[in-house]
């Protein structure tokens, strides 16, 4: 062996690093002593092929086909792999190696490295544990989520899910769910959600979906796609976050929009908004700012002179193709400055929808992305002059005297710092250290100097474009056979993306930190056994506690004494038997005053499906069950005004049907009086005349009798009815209504119908409350005959239906008409209907208006004729 190439393989055994080089066809012919002692191969073991016995037998096939793919295509090879220690131990290494070509391009030799990077991975794996706690902890909060394959089939529902619309997960997997849709939401929310398939464009819209009471109520469906490093979408996952109260609260949103212009004003960024045509209506202030334009000049269309020549095309067919296809979109441009300077930015739009999936307005932002363009024109110049380099050793390297000296740098180090060999040499490479770590290297390196002790130390060292990242700086001293220090070599292998990787670990335990700190409500969490083992701050505030004080049981005594109780056998019951925790409650706060709070609760599993934790929240409901409380007296006092309305318009008609009665009592007396006069009396007919008194008189007390039950204030006492019986006695009731107003009453009740489980004076009081609608409708009507129809029959298995129907002025908006204090009448209260669907609503039924298309108006409700069960 010639003394150049032993003084070449003397450098290279003592670079901190395992080196090695093959012929082009793969075949290894060195392999470093740091190589052989880490693996505790011999030469003779590992030349060739047989090196690859050290390779985990997980990663050999990949390994071995990646470098085969390199060998053919002459490109470099960077590959993570692990490799067996001599103690039978495999950690992660990453493969680098570059070909060595002659002036013609032909491959001469390549030569490599092996960096270890095996707490880089190990920070890796520490990243995914934390997302994996995250993703439990989500998991675990109490909303409504899913996820689906690529093309939309629902292949998971949690449980929250099923729960609340009553659905099993048979019937609602695939597109099984969608029976859970309102139906006048169905059409629209499917067409968006095929399109978002298409797009694989994030999900952000809003639909009704049925409780299990069939209930609808708003929800906000939100989803994204899942995808691989190739873009290519593997899963969706998505929430329904419940909005009913917000629906509600629409009106005063608007109310607060000048409000919001001034938030958008000062956020620091630029904002916009532009009508479904893309015509620009609202830019806010900061945008102005940034331009030094006034609003008029860049409504519409003005816009366009600010943006840099060579990107306005680009931008402008951008724009238009998201106009065209109504989907979200970012682009990316140049945007004049007020001092004329252009910088990059991020242009987002985003459309606003109506109900029925119509484009109402766009919005949009201008996010400045200009010091990383330049940064990664930076990296970019970068890594084409990394090409060019000759030196194929892919680290940046260097030696040294005894005494620290810097002797050499290759050129991969010369062209990383962009410094020349002049410059650098000596002690001039300090300069590229950051001056926040070139202290404290300095001593480090020093000492090494002095006790000859090989050196790993961590520092930033500043690249040729000004950019400082994180290198692990290694070096190891060679020893003559006296042991001597005759030099020192040294690497720089680059750990920036494994300090991200750390940060972003931070960084992710941090956001976690401040979601559950900020999140409006109360947030605990309970070990296995049911013990709180935190307490978000909201909770300690709101009671005025410590954590310690919630230990043991302690939490029961911030309880109202009638719930501390059936709370703690609730909780405890789920503690046993794993199951979701929800129950209402009464919470001390601080000054000693109670509140409702809606407390719930989940299990989070291991991969065995062993509880591991308890999440829940703790919801304030107070003010709703206040509100509610409020709302059922009112509601109740104005069921009793109409009511007491209702019997004094029906007076005349009880007056009517009292008479006839009461004339037939005379009738038959006065016969009975001839029949006992007579000689001889005729006591037979006698007889029948008073029995006929005693039917007429029990008539007279059972019209009383319903009138005193309609205004009587009685409890509701529901038994089984038969509700063509309840129909005959108000018609019985409203007869001379009908007769004095000319109305003729066609009545088609079917035969046999099943009792129905209800109050016979609410009853009575809701078909009364439609009839007398149906009567006073048909006052102005001259055209036409008046008349009323009601009829019943059975809707289903289990329900029966009544229609009833005037040939009325009929109703101009029939949603509407069911609201409270909403009439048509010119001293009506605007509460018959309301009432009338309160009534129905409690006896578990539905009413509505039928669409028709004649004159007069239809009114439909529906009763069960089961009892309700608990």
């Amino acid at each position: 062996m010639r003394a150049s190439e032993r003084s070449l393989r003397a450098i290279i055994n003592t670079i901190p690093t395992l080196s090695w080089s093959t012929r082009p066809d793969g075949y290894v012919e060195f392999l470093s002593e740091r190589w052989l002692g880490f693996t505790g191969l011999t030469e003779e073991q590992a030349l060739g092929f047989g090196w690859a016995v050290a390779i985990y037998p997980g990663d050999a096939q990949r390994l071995l086909e990646y470098w085969q793919g390199a060998l053919n295509a002459g490109t470099e090879v960077d590959v993570e792999a692990r490799l067996r220690r001599f103690d039978g131990v495999y950690r992660w290494f990453l493969f680098r190696a570059s070909p060595l070509r002659d002036e013609t391009g032909r491959i001469l030799a390549w030569y490599g490295t092996n960096v270890e990077i095996e707490d880089r991975k190990q920070a890796v794996e520490a990243l995914r544990a934390s997302e994996g706690n995250l993703r439990a902890i989500i998991n675990t909060i109490p909303t409504l989520s899913w996820s689906t394959r690529p093309d939309g089939y629902v292949e998971f529902l949690s449980e929250r899910w099923l729960g609340f619309t009553g659905l099993t997960e048979e019937q609602a997997l695939g597109f099984g769910w969608a029976v859970a849709i309102y139906p006048g939401d169905a059409q629209r929310l499917l067409e968006y959600w095929q399109g978002a398939l298409n797009a694989g464009t994030e999900v952000d819209v809003e639909a009704r979906l049925r409780r299990f009471d069939g209930v609808y109520r708003w929800f906000l469906f939100r989803a994204s796609p899942l995808r691989d490093q190739t873009g290519k979408i593997l899963a969706w996952y998505g929430t329904n976050i419940e909005i009913e109260d917000r629906k509600q609260a629409d009106e005063a949103l608007r109310a607060s929009e000048r409000n919001l212009r001034s938030i958008i004003n000062s956020i620091p960024e630029l904002a916009w908004s532009a009508n479904p045509d893309g015509y620009c209506d609202f830019v806010n202030q900061r945008w102005l700012d940034f331009t030094g334009c006034t609003l008029e000049q860049v409504l519409g269309w003005g816009w366009r002179p600010l943006i840099y020549p060579d990107d306005e095309a680009g931008l402008l067919r951008f724009w238009q193709g998201v106009l065209e296809s109504g989907g979200a979109g970012e682009y990316e441009a140049r945007l004049r400055r007020f001092d004329g300077v252009y910088r990059w930015f991020l242009f987002r739009s985003i459309p606003l929808r109506d109900d029925s999936g119509q484009i109402v307005k766009w919005y949009g932002q201008n996010i400045d992305i200009d010091d990383r363009k330049r940064a990664e024109e930076a990296v970019s110049r970068n890594e084409r002059t990394l090409r060019s380099i000759i030196d194929t050793i892919p680290v940046t390297a260097w030696s040294t005297r005894p005494d620290g000296y810097v002797e050499f740098l290759n050129q991969r180090w010369l062209e990383y710092t962009g410094m020349s060999t002049q410059e650098a040499e000596g002690w001039g490479w300090a300069t590229s250290l950051h001056p926040a770590d070139a202290p404290g290297l300095a001593r480090y390196w020093q000492a090494c100097l002095e006790t000859g002790t090989p050196g790993d130390i961590e520092a930033r060292m500043r690249r040729s474009d000004g950019t400082y990242r994180w290198f692990l700086f290694r070096a190891n001293p060679l020893r003559d056979e006296s042991g001597k220090v005759v030099k020192w070599y040294g690497a720089n292998v680059d750990i920036q993306d494994r300090m991200q990787v750390t940060e972003a670990l931070r960084a992710s335990e941090r956001e976690l930190s401040l979601i559950i700190e900020t999140i409006p409500g109360f947030v605990w969490c309970a070990a296995p056994n049911g013990e709180f083992n935190y307490l978000n701050q909201r909770i300690l505030d709101y009671t005025g506690t410590a954590l310690a004080d919630w230990g043991n049981g302690g939490w029961t005594q911030f309880l109202h004494a009638n719930d501390a109780e059936l709370t703690l056998q609730a909780w405890l019951n789920a503690v046993a038997t794993g199951r979701p925790h929800e129950i209402q409650c009464r919470l001390r706060r601080s000054d000693g005053n109670y509140r409702w709070f809606h407390m719930l609760g989940a299990a989070a599993r291991d991969g065995q499906g062993a509880i591991s934790r308890w999440y829940g929240l703790l919801l304030d409901i107070d003010d709703r069950i206040k509100m509610g409380d409020t709302l059922r007296n009112t509601e109740a006092r104005l069921s009793r005004a109409t009511q007491v309305a209702t019997v004094g318009e029906m007076a005349a008609s009880i007056a009517h049907e009292l008479n006839q009665p009461l004339a037939a009592v005379v009738a038959s007396g006065n016969a009975c009086s001839r029949f006992l006069s007579a000689e001889p009396p005729n006591i037979a007919r006698a007889r029948e005349a008073a029995e006929n008194n005693v039917r007429y008189g029990k008539d007279a007390a059972e019209v009383i009798r319903r009138v005193r039950a309609l205004y009587k204030r009685a409890a509701v006492e529901k038994i089984m009815l038969n509700l063509n019986d309840v129909i005959g006695e108000v018609l019985r009731l409203l007869a001379g209504e009908f007769a004095k107003r000319q109305i003729s009453v066609e009545k088609r009740l079917e035969t046999e119908l099943p009792s129905v489980p209800g109050d016979r004076v609410q009853l009575q009081q809701l078909i009364s409350n439609l009839l007398v609608n149906g009567i006073e409708a048909m006052d102005s009507v001259g055209d036409r005959p008046r008349k009323i129809s009601i009829c019943s029959r059975m809707s289903d298995a289990d329900t029966i239906l009544v229609e009833i129907a005037d040939s009325g002025v009929g109703l101009e908006n029939p949603e509407k008409a069911f609201e409270a204090f909403v009439t048509t009448k010119e001293n009506g209260m605007g509460m018959g209907l309301a009432i009338c669907r309160s009534i129905i609503e409690a006896h578990q039924g539905r009413l509505w208006a039928a669409a028709k298309t004649g004159p007069g108006a239809t009114l439909c409700f529906t009763l069960p004729t089961k009892p309700e069960t608990a």
